[in-house]
């Protein structure tokens, strides 16, 4: 029997030479996983799986040309071989396929909503993750001045000690953590925490304490 770890994990900015933080975090468990994508619905913002991306777009395509069956199936291959990158589009093929995308997004609402869904997601999920299992740091400073570790009452690293990190390290450590929720053998590819480097803490420095909907009949998807 594999035993999986979920003891604080340590990471570091591998691009910074010099005041290089370091942070700690821990595997989530499956039930943790399950509970923070069921937590992503507050924002709507759960998976939106590219199946039901392609099922908006044909259903807008479907209503822009209900008598043009053939050319709706023409352009949801096009997005096929798009997506899934098997062949290549001719500049002629792609000028038609671009036109379309910006047709059912401007007349098709499920189209909209699922790609502002997608994008919200995109953007909270690195700092959510972040949020939620990062179990404290060390060398983090804001202004000069060191920054001290804080969750919230809800157990989740606060919002002020949030804005004190670097965005570029919360999305790479938050994605991190999340490939891990999927990917077990991440946990393994992570040393222990690693002892403080000489003169990282003092005792006696400062800390800051950081407590529209129906489509538009007109728009034509040119020939």
């Amino acid at each position: 029997m594999v035993s999986i770890s979920t003891a604080p994990r340590s990471w570091r900015p591998e691009w910074m030479l010099e005041n290089v933080p370091e942070f700690t975090w821990r595997v989530p468990t499956v039930i943790e996983r399950e509970l923070f994508e069921g937590s992503m619905a507050e924002h709507n913002a759960l998976a939106a799986f590219p199946w039901a991306i392609d099922a908006q777009f044909r259903a807008g395509l479907e209503a822009l040309l209900p008598d043009d069956p053939e050319k709706v199936e023409n352009l949801a291959d096009m997005r096929d071989r798009v997506s899934s990158g098997t062949s290549s589009l001719t500049a002629k093929e792609m000028a038609l396929y671009d036109e379309a995308v910006e047709a059912v997004r401007e007349y098709w609402p499920g189209y909209r909503q699922i790609i502002a869904q997608a994008s919200r997601r995109e953007s909270l999920l690195p700092t959510m993750a972040f949020r939620k299992f990062v179990t404290g740091w060390d060398g983090v400073t804001f202004k000069g001045e060191p920054v001290s570790f804080s969750r919230g009452i809800d157990g989740m690293v606060t919002d002020d000690a949030l804005a004190c990190v670097e965005p570029t390290i919360i999305r790479a450590l938050g994605l991190k953590i999340y490939s891990a929720m999927y990917d077990r053998s991440a946990e393994k590819n992570s040393e222990p925490p690693l002892p403080s480097e000489g003169g990282r803490k003092n005792s006696k420095a400062k800390t800051l304490k950081v407590g529209k909907s129906a489509r538009t009949p007109g728009r034509k998807i040119p020939d």
